[in-house]
């Protein structure tokens, strides 16, 4: 499932971004064009007013003139008096030709001057013509640029038609448009590639959660197998047996109740942990009287198994904690009971505090077999065990998993080191 959301978020992803890069690409790709078109007409258009007045100038039109007033840009057609000089045939196409006629009939229909010589003077027109449709059309249909102009010479009518493919423009306009496709499918390609590995980001809690999930039921299915196979052997005995040892079953059947009931109450809590983290009642903590009270719950049981509990205070008085005073004394309880549980007969166990700057520290160490490198690392996860741990039936891995959820809901931490010269040192910091 995760996988398969995880290809719908990137596709998603992927989409929505590539989606705005090509409207805002299709955006700037039209305000280019338009921006270029109009800029090349303007140009065309400066060129033929410098053109025609260089014709009015010129006493002699020579041919060799002409080609230098072409430039390879242009094509021009010229007619004295309504007759067709000879310079055109030698330069024009048939194509070009027919272009020029048609531009030409429609010069005349916009300039009625020409018919009435006793009022005329110099005119010109510039268009964007479409080759194909042979008419005036938009810029950005046009296939060719024609100016036509017409000017007094000796009194005479010289009009000249003047031809701009525009060619090399549609050129440049189609590698453009290559160019920003190219653009936008690498930026897709891009996107997916960027997409893939952040939506695998953002997933990853979610598989974490999953995986943690799948491993919670496994495990806590595992711990109530076994005392609820104890208590169904129990009741099982306890219908054959006679009833002079019915009491020995009922007293099995008893113990793996409380087991179980003690079971239960972890795994409620870790299923409610999100909101009895956020319950929290923090008040100022007088933590000195907290740790005694600590000390004279758990000497008996110290003494019961024949350890040494010793409490260490600091010289110097502690300030108030803002915490919750029963969920830290849950902590301390989780440390004192796994260090009586797993610390030999005639080893101690010492519960104290101290302050380091804004934080106070709450410890427990002993003198116990100690824990290995690579179990620090595992001994906070949901129903994990050292290998010791195994042979302790009243532990089932959730104590020091609840502790740390404790510590974090009150922006602390919970560490563990060596002790020297055996044990382990199991440690709440807290911000004061």
């Amino acid at each position: 499932m995760i996988k398969k959301l995880h290809r719908k978020l990137t596709l998603l992803c992927s989409i929505f971004t590539s989606a705005i890069l090509l409207c805002m690409s299709g955006i700037f790709l039209f305000e280019s064009e338009r921006s270029q078109r109009e800029n090349s007409f303007l140009s065309f258009t400066a060129d033929m007013n410098s053109l025609l007045v260089s014709l009015e100038e010129q006493t002699v039109l020579s041919h060799s003139w002409l080609r230098k007033m072409e430039n390879g840009k242009y094509r021009i057609y010229l007619l004295d008096n309504g007759r067709p000089l000879l310079f055109n045939a030698l330069s024009l196409s048939r194509q070009e030709q027919n272009l020029i006629d048609a531009a030409l009939s429609h010069y005349e229909k916009l300039q009625p001057s020409l018919d009435m010589p006793n009022s005329f003077h110099a005119v010109h027109a510039e268009f964007a013509w479409s080759g194909k449709k042979g008419d005036e059309c938009a810029l950005s249909a046009a296939t060719h640029y024609i100016s036509c102009m017409t000017w007094l010479k000796r009194s005479v009518p010289v009009t000249a038609v003047v031809l701009s493919p525009q060619d090399q423009l549609t050129k440049h306009l189609t590698f453009q448009r290559l160019f920003i496709l190219a653009l936008v499918l690498t930026g897709f390609a891009a996107f997916f590639i960027f997409s893939w590995f952040f939506t695998g980001k953002l997933l990853k809690p979610v598989q974490e959660s999953q995986r943690r999930q799948i491993e919670f039921i496994a495990s806590a299915s595992h711990e109530l197998r076994t005392p609820l196979s104890v208590i169904l052997a129990s009741v099982s005995a306890c219908e054959v047996a006679p009833p002079k040892d019915h009491a020995r079953f009922f007293s099995s059947i008893k113990r793996e109740g409380k087991r179980m009931q003690g079971l239960l109450a972890d795994l409620l809590l870790l299923a409610n942990e999100k909101s009895a983290l956020t319950d929290l009642a923090k008040a100022p903590a007088d933590l000195e009287t907290l740790l005694l009270n600590l000390y004279e719950s758990f000497e008996v049981i110290a003494k019961k198994e024949q350890l040494s509990l010793s409490v260490n205070l600091p010289e110097r008085e502690l300030p108030p904690c803002q915490c919750d005073a029963e969920k830290i004394t849950q902590v301390l309880s989780i440390f004192l009971q796994n260090a009586v549980s797993y610390t030999p007969a005639g080893g101690s166990v010492c519960l104290g505090a101290h302050q380091e700057g804004k934080r106070i520290l709450l410890f427990v160490s002993d003198t116990g077999h100690g824990i290995s490198d690579a179990d620090k690392k595992m001994i906070f996860e949901r129903f994990y065990r050292g290998e010791r741990a195994h042979s302790q039936k009243d532990h089932f891995g959730l104590g020091l998993c609840i502790a740390a959820d404790i510590a974090k809901a009150h922006r602390g931490q919970i560490t563990v080191a060596d002790n020297q010269p055996s044990g382990s040192i199991f440690t709440l910091h807290l911000p004061l």
